[in-house]
């Protein structure tokens, strides 16, 4: 059973502030303390004279007040800052608090401590490169920026379309576009050559079971000089999107040749697609292109940016989260800052009762939080945003014997989500029994909101809008097949 409700979202600005004042007199004062600082150093006291800098340092501090004091509430304060992420913070069951003693990590009242998985990029010069310019536009040639980026000790550049290892461009803390043709929305194809021929579905569209279609732009003709041709687009049915390596451009044939493996449904006459990763293609403020033989990274600067005045950084920590979670219980953590990453923010997995309110959590590969099981875990007054997947998932609880997992997410905002997968990444899917999503914002989306399968679920006073933007056989709230057999 669900129940699902909606009203106006006037009370989240009240409720975090009761949220804000409770964790203030609960975890304010009380208990044991350590510091942790930006400018601190880990052989250090962590007393707030003398902080670390790293949260594992904190942990392990943590850890040993736990064992000697295990009655005892012990809260980790975290001056405001930019803290670089080499490695994700590991909680264990030998992290967790209990119920009159939890562990807490906050932020210094007033301050915001950021947490980041990029490398900022510095030494911008206008492109000298002659060979490559000479492939771009006359209008845009002499706006076209390059750095090293292994000067920047990035030795690591992932790949353009694997999720969880590609790297994504900030300027300022906007997305850049890695570059694309068309530069917004999708272009058609013509007729389809694989060789094998697909069944006529339903709608007698023909198509087949290999990559292989016509272009119908001679402007395509320019990428038989990219060294990696990407596509992304919807192959066969509009709800099946996915992004694919180029073989081949054949421009006799005006034909494009995908690299195996084929997308599962097949290629059908007159699909759309774009094509992206390509140098050629930076003609418009924003785009950008990583040549992975050298390093350099090209970019086209938005208009008004100066390069080596704006913060231009580089996604680069390719850990599957950030933060993980495993068999903790009441461990919170408080008004702290993620960013950057080429995979998820935090997972919390098994124990009970660990909470993330107040966090802001954005731009992300691929989603911001996961949780895996246990009980009475929660997500309260919280921003999350700018994601390459979905915003959340939420699954628990005993649904062969109706025993809810009492997990929770309220006063959230979810809104730009599903940027690079574009289907079935919703800003929370739901998976159990006797989950609560109340009091939320979900916006801004070519993908659901909820996705929802289980029993004894409650969505209620959730706000839902622009969403299912782009494809088809999605909802605002999304439930498919009986959902007893998820």
């Amino acid at each position: 059973m669900y129940i699902l409700h909606s009203r106006n979202f006037y009370l989240r600005g009240v409720t975090i502030l009761f949220l804000l004042f409770f964790f203030s007199c609960t975890f304010g004062e009380k208990g044991n303390k350590f510091y942790v600082s930006a400018d601190g150093n880990d052989n250090n006291s962590g007393t707030k004279e003398a902080p670390f800098y790293s949260l594992e340092k904190a942990r392990d501090a943590v850890r040993i007040v736990r064992k000697e004091k295990p009655g005892e509430t012990v809260t980790v304060y975290i001056k405001g800052g930019t803290y670089s992420i080499e490695n994700p913070l590991i909680l264990t069951s030998e992290d967790s608090g209990s119920e009159d003693a939890p562990v807490v990590y906050k932020a210094v009242d007033g301050e915001e401590p950021v947490f980041t998985g990029s490398r900022e990029l510095k030494n911008w010069k206008l492109s000298d490169n002659s060979d490559k310019l000479e492939l771009l536009p006359e209008e845009v040639r002499k706006k076209i920026y390059v750095t090293d980026v292994k000067a920047a000790g990035i030795t690591d550049f992932g790949d353009p379309t694997e999720i969880g290892k590609r790297p994504e461009l900030f300027c300022n803390g906007e997305l850049q576009t890695l570059a694309r043709w068309p530069n917004e929305g999708f272009v058609n194809a013509g007729l389809v050559k694989g060789e094998t021929e697909l069944p006529k579905d339903y709608r007698k569209i023909r198509g087949t079971k290999e990559g292989v279609f016509e272009y119908l732009d001679n402007r395509q003709n320019r990428w038989t000089n990219e060294k990696d041709v990407r596509l992304g687009g919807y192959w066969y049915w509009d709800w099946g999107d996915e992004f694919q390596q180029v073989e081949k451009v054949d421009t006799r044939s005006k034909t494009l040749h995908i690299s195996e493996p084929f997308h599962t449904y097949g290629y059908r006459d007159s699909l759309r697609y774009f094509g992206l990763n390509l140098f050629c293609e930076i003609d418009q403020p924003g785009e950008w292109y990583l040549d992975r033989s050298d390093g350099l990274l090209y970019w086209f600067p938005p208009v008004g940016v100066d390069p080596n005045q704006a913060k231009v950084t580089l996604s680069v920590f390719n850990a599957p989260f950030m933060v993980e979670m495993k068999n903790c219980s009441h461990v919170t953590l408080l008004g702290l800052a993620f960013q950057e990453s080429r995979g998820s923010a935090v997972l919390i997995r098994d124990g009970e009762n660990c909470l993330i309110s107040d966090c802001r959590i954005e731009r992300f590969g691929e989603d911001g939080i996961h949780i895996e099981g246990g009980t009475g875990h929660g997500v309260s007054g919280c921003l999350l945003r700018t994601f390459g997947c979905g915003g959340m998932s939420v699954r628990g609880g005993d649904r062969k014997n109706l025993v809810p997992a009492n997990h929770f997410v309220e006063n959230t905002v979810v809104e730009n989500f599903s940027l690079f997968k574009r289907t079935y990444e919703p800003a929370v899917y739901v998976n159990g029994c006797g989950i609560r999503i109340s009091n939320n914002r979900f916006r801004y989306s070519s993908s659901s909101a909820f996705s929802l399968a289980g029993n004894d679920n409650i969505l209620e006073y959730n706000e839902i809008s622009h969403v299912v933007n782009e494809s088809d056989d999605q909802g605002g709230v999304d439930m498919y097949y009986n959902l007893s057999l998820i």
